[in-house]
């Protein structure tokens, strides 16, 4: 069965249940209206009829029959009479002679009153007796009767039905029914086909994305949950979209840096086997370069699996920033004189700042930084620690250059694994994508967060911040 047809089903039934239950409801507090209202009625009537039944001024039945049949009237047929209780309970009618033609009394074989109720009644008290469709209410008739012929109690009898729905008012209500019934049917197929087509729709585009066309978009339907859906599927398939063409520009890109390496050491080994080098001391540092290279990127790629696999392992401690980012300027400047480039720790940066980090992870995060602004960067690299502050407790450290900067549509996924930026690089091969992917990994490893930001010179601004620590006692 599908989803809209269950819908439309369910919201039927929810109107239907909906509509029995108010229906008996309203019936069974109109009956418990209607008997209210005929016990009050009775209880009024026997009220008004207590000072007739009390009177014991010589009047018997025969005296008293004008005025109950004048009463009886004005009752209604049946609702007013004198009858006899007996002594076990029982009502029974008076026999009624031609000559007196009271008005007939049905239902007294039906009516048995307590013993209790009884005593009461012989007290001059009023009784009322509950019926399935009447309320029936008594009291002693105070008059003289024949022993042997009226054996019992004398009493007046007043009967109210209760009232009930007309046969015309629940024709009005099954018509009524039947029409809110059509009504939400037709209301639970709109809205049925309102949540149905949006997750039809879903349903395609989620299809057509898992067959590989990452392209698919689907139309929010609005601002609904259903909406929000529709918004994270378009944000999975631009991911994956975009996640694709980065695995192919990576694919690409390190096919390359492979290649290069390759065929430069493939070139002069060839040539030294040859013997076509007249330098073969020169040929030797020219492979020993490019197998380097060669190296660098595996070990590149190997940590990049480990760091993803959660399988590196970090040896914490308290480390100084600026002692670290010193030794490895000092390490990095030859490389960055070759290029014309001039690195160097901003002078007015803190004398230390600890932190709490892997020192050996620490020196290769600052080593990628600096590898990663050495390709972009036109004149300068500066790198800049800023010490805990009760606003920003860690420490901070940043990687500046003064190179054309990072695009601003691209800022937001260059820590992403595989992606490599539209931006060339100035110098150097193009980069595989995984410098600054294993820096986050890295720093986020140690407890740090790492964001790219374009600096105030207009070049790239690459800041991390580390849990500080305290220093060291001496």
């Amino acid at each position: 069965m599908s989803l809209q047809r269950e819908l439309v089903l369910v919201m039927v039934g929810i109107a239907l249940v909906a509509i029995t239950l108010v229906g008996a409801g309203v019936l069974a507090f109109a009956r418990l209206g209607a008997r209210a209202e005929a016990t009050q009625a009775v209880d009024d009537q026997l009220v008004a009829l207590q000072e007739l039944a009390a009177s014991s001024d010589g009047r018997t039945l025969a005296t008293l029959e004008p005025a109950i049949r004048r009463l009886g009237a004005a009752f209604g047929d049946g609702q007013l009479a004198v009858v006899i209780v007996n002594d076990n309970g029982t009502v029974r009618a008076l026999p009624n002679p031609p000559q007196r033609q009271l008005a007939p009394v049905d239902g007294t074989a039906s009516v048995t009153i307590t013993p209790e109720e009884l005593a009461s009644l012989r007290a001059d008290d009023v009784v009322i007796v509950q019926q399935p469709r009447n309320v029936v209410g008594m009291v002693r008739l105070d008059i003289p009767i024949r022993p042997g012929v009226l054996d019992g109690t004398p009493v007046l009898w007043v009967r109210h039905g209760v009232g009930t729905v007309s046969s015309r008012a629940t024709r009005w209500f099954l018509a009524s029914a039947t029409i809110v019934v059509l009504a939400s049917a037709v209301a639970a197929t709109v809205l049925a086909r309102r949540i149905t087509e949006p997750i039809h729709a879903i349903e395609r585009a989620t299809a057509a994305i898992a067959a590989g066309r990452l392209d698919t978009r689907i139309d929010e339907p609005g601002d609904d949950e259903l909406g929000e859906l529709a918004s994270s599927v378009n944000s999975m398939a631009g991911d994956l979209e975009r996640s694709r063409a980065a695995e192919q520009q990576f694919l690409m890109s390190i096919t390359h840096d492979l290649r290069t390496p390759l065929t430069a050491i493939t070139g002069w080994a060839e040539a030294l086997s040859d013997g076509a080098v007249d330098d073969p001391r020169r040929a030797g540092e020219i492979i020993g370069s490019n197998a380097g290279r060669l190296d660098r990127l595996v070990a590149d790629l190997l940590t990049l699996a480990k760091l993803e696999a959660k399988s590196f392992s970090f040896d914490l401690g308290t480390v100084d920033v600026v002692s670290l980012a010193s030794e490895q300027v000092a390490h990095a400047e030859p490389r960055a004189a070759t290029h014309g480039l001039h690195l160097g720790v901003d002078p007015g940066a803190s004398t230390a700042a600890w932190v709490v980090a892997d020192a050996d992870r620490l020196r290769q995060v600052v080593d990628n930084l600096i590898d990663n602004a050495v390709k972009f960067a036109a004149s300068t690299i500066t790198i800049t620690v800023s010490g805990a502050t009760p606003e920003a407790p860690g420490v901070e450290m940043s990687v500046v250059d003064d190179g054309p900067g990072i695009p601003d549509s691209d800022l937001p996924y260059v820590f992403e694994r595989l992606y490599v930026t539209q931006l060339r690089p100035v110098r150097a091969e193009n980069s595989s994508g995984l410098g600054l992917a294993i820096v986050r990994e890295l720093v986020e490893g140690m407890g740090g967060s790492v964001i790219a930001r374009r600096a105030a010179t207009g070049g790239t601004e690459i800041a991390l911040s580390l849990p500080a620590a305290p220093a060291p006692r001496r």
